[in-house]
Parts: structure tokens; sequence; C-alpha cells
């Protein structure tokens, strides 16, 4: 999502930054993903279920586009729906997410996703008039102007075809209803991805397309290098929805002999540094899935780490074998993280003090 609130699509190899959440904007970093369903914006390439289709100037897609799918309901007792048909794997976890909107001149308040065929029957039932998902499972996340994007998952129990589809319902728990013929909803955006939560949109136009893992390297300019007198600070803010929770670094500084970053132990975060012979590690108190400022400090006399302003680790180590800090290192290549995203990254050419510190991640 650019500064201009509309979801635009970056070059191969260009950083991305996302300002969802964020009016200051962050680095984006996600895994690896394919959207598996070819057609994610076209919905005439859909299969259309006792409803009926157009594409209407009456409102702009998240991406800006001046026109969009319009899906009606039909006058019978039944489940009014569009969906899509896509190959799984057995014991893969998919996740399913499309953009919905209610329009002005719609009855109908309530849509859910629907997993079938390859799954045992999954319904995720959301709000798309007030914005809230009615199962806890389900996710909605606003885009403005009345878009909402929509996410559930479930594992297949069998290989083949498996029907994903995004249905309109007068009421939550009611999988069929009798349409007026003024039920309706706008739809984009639709993908199919396997993972156990929704990466960022991935547009398709007749085959699946595939987002490359993303990572940084960084190399910082000859007078960077630090008197390890002096001491180095590192700084961070941070916020990821949690991936898989497994333990490992995902920000690494760089020096002449070893390295100080932040990384995560399950759904923590944490700080480490290693003088190439000791390795200090520790676990803070401060969750990955809301925004978190840490900070590792050192200096030839030891360190400290702070995390959202309290002390979680201090020691005496020498650290005085890093004698310059050259580069810097995101590394997101696995599901660890899961969708990584940077506001802030600082580095001081000093060991701050404590109250610094405190101060800093405050």
């Amino acid at each position: 999502v650019d500064s201009d609130g509309l979801i635009k699509t970056a070059k191969q190899g260009e950083a991305r930054i996302d300002y969802t959440d964020n009016t200051d904007g962050h680095l984006l970093l996600e895994p690896s993903r394919t959207n598996i369903n070819d057609y994610s914006e076209d919905v005439s390439e859909w299969n259309v279920i006792n409803t009926t289709i157009s594409l209407t100037t009456d409102s702009t897609s998240p991406s800006g586009q001046s026109s969009v799918y319009k899906v009606n309901d039909n006058v019978v007792s039944a489940q009014h729906r569009v969906n899509v048909i896509l190959d799984v794997t057995d014991g893969t976890e998919y996740t399913f997410s499309v953009f919905v909107k209610k329009p002005s001149d719609s009855d109908i308040d309530f849509v859910y996703l629907l997993f079938a065929t390859k799954f045992t029957t999954t319904r995720f039932y959301f709000n798309i008039a007030e914005g809230t998902s009615l199962d806890t499972d389900g996710t909605i996340e606003s885009y403005g102007n009345g878009w909402y994007r929509l996410s559930g998952n479930a594992t297949a129990n069998s290989s083949g075809y498996g029907t994903f589809g995004v249905n309109l319902t007068n009421a939550y728990n009611n999988n069929t209803y009798s349409g007026t013929g003024n039920g309706s909803m706008f739809v984009w955006g639709a993908q199919l991805e396997a993972g156990s939560y929704s990466t960022s949109y991935i547009p398709t136009e007749g085959s699946s397309v595939t987002r490359n893992n993303e990572d940084i390297a960084l190399t910082l300019p000859d007078d960077a290098s630090f008197d390890s007198s002096n001491g180095f600070t590192i700084y961070g803010q941070f916020l990821t929805n949690g991936g898989s929770g497994t333990s490992n670094n995902f920000l690494n500084f760089i020096g002449n002999t070893g390295y100080a970053g932040f990384g995560s132990t399950g759904l923590t975060w944490r700080g480490r540094i290693n003088n190439g012979t000791t390795n200090q590690l520790r676990s803070s108190a401060a969750p990955i899935t809301t925004t978190s400022k840490l900070s590792v400090s050192f200096d030839g006399d030891g360190y400290s780490m702070y995390a959202n302003g309290t002390s979680f680790n201090t020691g005496s180590t020498d650290i005085s074998a890093i004698t310059s800090i050259d580069s810097i290192s995101f590394r997101n290549n696995t599901e660890e993280f899961g969708s990584l995203k940077i506001r802030d990254v600082r580095i001081y050419n000093t060991r701050l003090t404590d109250s610094e510190l405190e101060t800093l991640t405050t």
C-alpha cells in the first residue's frame, strides 16, 4: 500500500515501503508465496452460483482501477456466490483471501468465505457493513473506501480440485437464504496461497504468480566503522504477524569479528551479540506481533539489552573484539517471521547509558 492508500506492484528487486497501519511507512519483507488463483481480478473467469455478475464503475478498486465486478444475488432460496476451483495437495494448509466491499444499494451485510470439496467444509463469516469478523479464525483488514480484505485458512484432506467461494448471506451462520435481487457485493483480488496466513496481494492475469523471498544486504560506507572503546548501539522498531514463531535472527549488524542483532524465540523478540568466541543470546518479554522498540548497546566493558523501555539483559562480557560494523543483513528466508515490518533502524557510534536506552525504547 503506497502513501496514497492504493495497492501498488513493486518491480522485482525493489524494496517495498508499505503504509498499511503506518502513515510514516515501513520496509515490508515477506517470504516467497505463490498466488495459485490464475485470475485474481477477472471475476468473469470465476464460477457463478445463483448470482449475476457485472463490470461496473460504481466503485474503484483498492488499486485505483475505475471499474470492478459487482455480484448480485438471484431471486432463489440457495447459496449465492462466486468461486474458483483450484488444485490443492493433501495435508497442505492454504489461506484464501479476497477484497470485498458493500455497495450502497445492497440489502446484504454479511458474506462468508467457503472452503469445500477437498476440505472439510469450512466457512468464515464477516459483516462487511461494520468491518468485523464473526469467527475467531477469520481475518478482516480495512483498506479504505469501504474495502475489506477477508481471509481464512484450512488444510486439504485430499489432493485434487478444491472449491474456494465468496458467498453472500443475510445472517451469521446462514449458508443459504432467499435472494431478493438486491443483495450484492463488489469483489476484487482473490488470492489462494499455501501457508497459514495471507501475505500481501499478488495480482494474476491468466497464470499463477510467485513473489520471491525478500532479503536485504546493505554495505555501510567506510566512515561507518566505529571504535570499540566508544562502543556501539543498535536500535530497531519492528512488527511481524508471527510466522511459524521459530527461533532465529532476522537482522544482523555484521562486524569484522562477530555481530550483533535482533531475532525471536517463539513469539517474543530477543537480542544477540557474538564477539567471535562468546555468544550472548537473550529473550525479552516483548511480543513479536505488536510493534516493539529494541536496542542492544555494548563496548569493551559489557552490554545492555532493552525492549519497550525495559532492560531484559546486561552483562560484562568483553565485546571489544568487534572493532567495526560494515554491513547490515535483513534475513527473512523462511516462514519464521512471516510478514516483517521494519519501521526504524539506527546505529549509534557510542554505547548509550541505561537511562538513554530506556528513553530510546519507550
